[in-house]
């Protein structure tokens, strides 16, 4: 089995959202390797490992495709005091170098850097962090679960930057016009990877009662033009979470599709489009009582979902990672088994992470002999 570009963002997804990668089964990446498509199938490679100023707490990794390169977007890394983050809130991942670099807009690449740049600071609930961090904008965007995700837009010095929020999955790549869509807080915008730009698209409106909505997920339909929403927690709806909605990337426009059938809610659930037989696949996540191991497909050219039942699934994951396969016709899932982790706040697992391929027209799942030890995660 063949696996390359695509499927290493997986595994990007996995050490770039933590402070620190290691792994006992990963391989150094060889020097004379320049792009991803070089890497060795089968095989997990560490191209890149974090120290503690790094990182994006609950971050979507998303590939830009027309830079070739991965964006995080989000705040995370070492923190000086509490309301600081000392890293600049976009960052890309060059293969090429492989380092994270902060992400500056076109207009002021050569003016700012990643030690002078307008920042955002964090407003804490220890006040003024008494290291001269005090000016900018001061916005209560993490911190608590009431503002986990509150997005607002601030002018820096002429060019517009939305506040950092803690993304999750909710965030996809459009092809067809080279972006990255995210929506929070009942505000759909997007990223220009070519000029590191941000536009608040000011869609029409926005999922009914779902403002707050954090931890669900997002893929890209490229047949229909279209933004699949689903699952999550914190809406202020009975439920708690979105059940499917649709963003028209055309007209512009969110709407509640009519379905007879619909995956039970959950959060931190990927949902990965699969080109070849013009399906979305999602596996697995939270229920926030329990870990799941479920498999749903979404048929894009029908709108509608179907509860696949094959033989055998990996086990319950809490966050899997994953990927659609090149080629098409199969999607690789990489996580922890969820019946191995301690489920306090406070403990670290290093359970062996699984991967598994699913074959979407075959409804069977592989494992993969490629298991990925990640020390030191929750």
């Amino acid at each position: 089995m063949r696996t390359s570009r695509a499927v290493l963002w997986a595994a990007c997804c996995l050490a770039a959202a933590s402070a620190v990668a290691a792994g006992a089964a990963p391989q150094e990446a060889p020097a004379a390797i320049k792009n991803l498509a070089g890497l060795p199938a089968n095989l997990w490679v560490l191209i890149h490992r974090e120290d503690d100023s790094g990182g994006k707490k609950f971050a979507r990794a998303v590939y830009a495709e027309n830079v070739d390169r991965l964006y995080l977007w989000g705040t995370g890394g070492r923190q000086p005091a509490r309301n600081v983050y000392v890293r600049y809130e976009l960052e890309s991942l060059d293969p090429a170098a492989p380092a994270w670099l902060p992400a500056f807009p076109a207009p002021m690449r050569g003016k700012w850097t990643a030690d002078d740049y307008p920042p955002f600071r964090i407003l804490g609930q220890s006040g003024p962090d008494g290291l001269k961090y005090d000016e900018g904008p001061r916005l209560q965007c993490v911190g608590g679960y009431n503002a986990t995700n509150l997005v607002r837009w601030w002018d820096f010095d002429g060019v517009l930057r939305p506040s950092p929020i803690h993304t999750f999955n909710m965030a996809c790549w459009d092809s067809r016009r080279q972006r990255a869509v995210y929506y929070s807080d009942g505000c759909t915008f997007a990223l220009d990877p070519a000029t590191n730009t941000w536009t608040d698209l000011k869609a029409k409106n926005h999922p009914t009662t779902c403002r707050t909505l954090a931890w669900a997920s997002m893929a890209y339909d490229p047949e229909k033009d279209r933004v699949l929403l689903f699952g999550g927690g914190l809406a202020t709806n009975p439920r708690g979470g979105a059940p499917t909605w649709l963003y028209d990337c055309a007209a512009d426009t969110w709407r509640r599709p009519a379905l007879e059938v619909e995956p039970p809610l959950r959060c931190n659930a990927p949902i990965i489009y699969d080109p070849a037989t013009k399906r979305m696949v999602l596996f697995g996540g939270y229920d926030q009582a329990s870990a799941l191991n479920d498999t749903w497909v979404y048929d894009c050219r029908e709108g509608r979902w179907e509860e696949r039942r094959p033989k055998t699934a990996p086990p319950p994951m809490y966050a899997p990672a994953a990927a659609a396969v090149p080629g098409g016709g199969r999607i690789l899932v990489c996580g922890p088994d969820a019946r191995q982790v301690k489920l306090h706040h406070q403990s670290t697992s290093s359970a062996i992470k699984q991967t598994w391929v699913y074959d979407v027209a075959g409804n069977t799942w592989t494992p993969v002999h490629g298991d990925l030890r990640l020390e030191g995660n929750d």
